[in-house]
């Protein structure tokens, strides 16, 4: 290994160290957090904090649908008759036309934003003394249980009779002209959206950390912090469709018979346009993570400086701790910030600002050197000392 004797090399590489630590400080990321601190008790005390937190929430929804549609469409221009006459007989029939809809919609259920969010414990025991015992228990509980059941029987039945034909022209002495109408159907049956559910909900606890700080010697603080999250969601959905739709339709059936003259029958046209449609059971589940807010957005006219009167925490002694299923054990100074310089406050806004400009200054500086030192000419002989 080559050691660096040559001290302009080792300002360069102190350059470098500065630019990485400007960097660091202007993005460290921020860490909220409720506190919960053991501080300022007198000498021997024995102090014991037990916060049970519990969250539940029930949600319920049912859903249940019957639903019959009768239609019965009758259209009738035919069934004429012009028999035994002595000259011409014409039969001319008109259109028939029928436009039918059935539309069904129901059992829609939307659960959206249930809070059952419990936001991170506060507890604070401070200033202890020499040989004082602590304890703080902290046990966090959120529950959850969402149930939606969403049931459909839908029966849908049409009947149609269209006619204009089954017309007659028989033993007439002259010409014989039958001519029936058009018919034109247009229907249509649609179900849906049928049991559509929308489940978005958050679910568990904000964030806590635990803070210990100012403990005289020869302390003893024990922390325990238990957090538990439960969540269950129920959907059930169930539709039944019965759809018939059952058309009888005539332009024909005419007839002509013994007569003396020419015979012409012209049949009208059918036009027929029927849908069935069924949408069903469509369901969404989102559960998502209690959103951690802000807390210099509590107090406006809150500078974020408290750490004026928190004793310092060398000699805090930490008995023990142990947690499960999120949350955070930790020191002074790092429960509620980055904790790069060992600061008791790194997340007020002083904090934050004084982190802020001695990054740019840093990093103004190293990069300022850095630049210098690898535009110099002597740059190449310097680093062959190494």
């Amino acid at each position: 290994m080559k050691v660096i004797k040559n001290r302009k090399n080792r300002k360069l590489l102190v350059n470098i160290v500065s630019v990485f630590l400007g960097l660091l400080l202007i993005a460290t990321p921020n860490v909220y957090a409720t506190e919960i601190i053991i501080n300022g008790n007198s000498a021997g005390s024995g102090n014991e904090v037990s916060v049970q937190s519990d969250a539940s929430t029930q949600v319920s929804q049912t859903n249940n649908a019957e639903i019959t549609n009768q239609v019965d469409v009758d259209s009738n221009t035919g069934g004429n008759s012009a028999s035994s006459n002595s000259g011409d007989a014409a039969i001319l029939t008109g259109d028939a036309m029928s436009t039918v809809a059935v539309e069904n919609t129901l059992n829609s259920s939307t659960v959206e934003n249930v809070g059952c969010c419990e936001s991170g414990q506060d507890v604070s025991v401070t200033g202890n003394g020499a040989d004082s015992q602590n304890t703080v228990n902290v046990n966090q509980n959120s529950q959850t249980n969402v149930s939606v059941n969403n049931s459909a029987n839908i029966t849908n039945s049409i009947n149609g009779n269209l006619n204009t034909g089954n017309n007659t022209a028989s033993s007439n002495g002259g010409d014989v002209n039958i001519s029936t109408g058009d018919i034109t159907v247009n229907g249509k049956i649609i179900n849906g959206p049928i049991n559509v559910s929308s489940v978005k909900v958050e679910s568990g606890v904000g964030d806590t950390s635990v803070l210990v700080s100012g403990n005289a010697a020869n302390s003893f603080n024990f922390l325990n912090l238990n957090t538990n999250v439960n969540n269950s969601t129920y959907l059930n959905q169930n539709a039944n469709f019965s759809n018939s739709a059952y058309w009888d339709l005539n332009t024909g059936g005419n007839s002509a018979n013994g007569n003396m003259g020419d015979v012409n029958i012209v049949t009208g046209d059918i036009f027929f346009d029927f849908l069935i449609e069924n949408i069903a059971n469509i369901g969404g589940v989102e559960i998502t993570c209690c959103s951690i807010d802000d807390p210099d957005n509590d107090d406006p006219d809150d500078d974020g400086d408290d750490d004026d009167d928190q004793p310092n925490d060398e000699d805090n002694g930490v008995g023990g701790s142990s947690s499960s299923g999120g949350g955070s054990v930790s020191s002074e100074a790092a429960s509620t910030g980055p904790g790069v310089i060992g600061l008791s406050d790194t997340q007020s806004n002083a904090a934050k600002t004084l982190f802020f400009w001695i990054g740019i200054v840093m990093l103004t500086y190293g990069l300022k050197c850095v630049s210098q030192e690898l535009s110099s000419k002597k740059f190449a002989k310097r680093w062959a000392t190494i």
